[in-house]
């Protein structure tokens, strides 16, 4: 791979970064378009859990296909390094948005709407998403809102196992291990909850 070409993309310079990947504003020259390019780090390209999750997360897009869902654009790996092609969201995240004040009550009602449809569609599809928090929620140029990274995505699967969460207030210290940064979406505490106790 070409430091500055992915395939046939280009890439143009450093979106972001996360704990399991590097996201670029790249170039699509035949279609004449700007993307966002996810790619696994090299240090983590021959570790097949963290390829699996990769591959997990365009399938679950793929299955989806809602209008407020980041689509995926092209799949592949070049030089075994695996990479998504993404639409660019180039309206920012509801993060970087939070840092510059809190959003009026209309306007966080207004993404909320947008936004849980989506997750609906996820859940009729057996698919939890896991890593829902405001980096994750990311905007067109018309301010649209969109639900991003499917990557630590999983099949639910019902069980009558409680809410260990609500029983042992502890809990949100010995999760670890899954989630994308320090901020933890419910969902995951209580998979990872379910586990621990399954696990005594």
């Amino acid at each position: 791979m070409n430091p500055q070409t992915l395939g046939r993309y280009e890439i143009r310079h450093e979106l972001g970064r996360g704990g399991m990947a590097i996201v670029y504003l790249g170039y699509d020259p035949q279609i004449e378009r700007e993307v966002a390019i996810k790619v696994l780090p090299r240090q983590f390209s021959f570790d097949p859990q963290f390829e699996a999750r990769f591959q997990r997360e365009v399938r679950a897009i793929a299955k989806l296909e809602h209008g407020a869902i980041v689509p995926v654009y092209d799949f592949g790996e070049v030089d075994d390094q695996p990479f998504i092609v993404m639409r660019y969201m180039s309206g920012g995240s509801l993060a970087a948005r939070l840092r510059g004040g809190h959003l009026e009550l209309p306007e966080a009602a207004r993404i909320l709407a947008r936004i849980a449809p989506a997750l609906d569609r996820a859940h009729a599809q057996a698919i939890i998403h896991r890593d829902l928090k405001p980096g994750n929620i990311l905007f067109d140029r018309e301010g649209e809102a969109y639900l991003s990274d499917f990557g630590i995505a999983m099949r639910h699967v019902t069980d009558p196992i409680p809410r260990i969460r609500q029983l042992n207030p502890r809990l949100p210290k010995q999760v670890d291990g899954l989630s994308s940064g320090r901020w933890r979406s419910p969902p995951e505490i209580d998979t990872r909850a379910r586990q621990n106790w399954l696990e005594r």
